[in-house]
């Protein structure tokens, strides 16, 4: 075999040699670039996961809480407003109670936790919020008629909440108790009871339970 033909060929293998290790140098450095890539992309979607399982836990704690607070401090006012009607407390007078202007957007956050007929307890209490602070918007302080008819609004709310337990309450000394104590009792309604708890425990829970 002619020694031009022996060179031409090695050249030839040698080229075909270097591809080749070429090419396979290039497939493991791309699939090498393309796991990585993905593993790094993995590594993103999981912490903003984690992020927005944060941010929703976080909102429905606060919203969770907004509920809460809305309704114990109507608890507080109504029981004050009652003893300030009854007694006819002098330089005293029944007030305003005081709701969150999200208190909307806050029972909405809570469908899929809460169900129907929890959902319904709530929306009952603020409906009677709201018609305790129209009254209180259109109180005359003259009217006689003005004071009777918040004593019942606040009545009705309590009544709502406590039933036959609505003197119960009414005995206690708010300047010494907690607001956990208005609901963590014998005395409230059970379906009123658990929601409230339920508020509780979702302000409290980690952040794996509620989202």
């Amino acid at each position: 075999m002619p020694e031009s033909l022996i060179t031409t060929i090695i050249s030839a293998i040698s080229i075909l040699l270097g591809a080749t290790i070429g090419a396979i140098c290039s497939w493991r450095i791309n699939k090498i670039t393309t796991l990585k890539n993905i593993e790094v992309q993995t590594k993103i979607v999981k912490e903003n996961r984690q992020l927005e399982e944060k941010m929703n836990h976080k909102n429905l704690c606060a919203y969770a809480n907004i509920v809460r607070l809305d309704i114990c401090t109507a608890i507080f006012e109504s029981i004050d407003n009652l003893r300030i009607l009854t007694h006819n407390t002098k330089n005293q007078f029944p007030i305003y109670i005081p709701v969150n202007g999200e208190y909307s957007k806050a029972i909405v956050s809570l469908t899929g936790i809460f169900d129907l007929k929890e959902m319904s307890y709530l929306y009952q209490l603020y409906g009677i919020i709201e018609k305790i602070n129209y009254d209180m918007k259109n109180f005359n302080y003259t009217s006689e008629d003005m004071y009777e008819l918040i004593k019942i609004d606040c009545e009705i709310f309590l009544k709502k909440l406590y039933g036959k337990n609505f003197n119960k309450i009414l005995e206690k000394d708010i300047k010494d108790i907690s607001y956990k104590d208005l609901f963590n009792n014998n005395i409230i309604k059970e379906g009123y009871k658990n929601v409230l708890l339920k508020l509780e425990e979702i302000c409290e829970s980690p952040i794996n339970n509620f989202v």
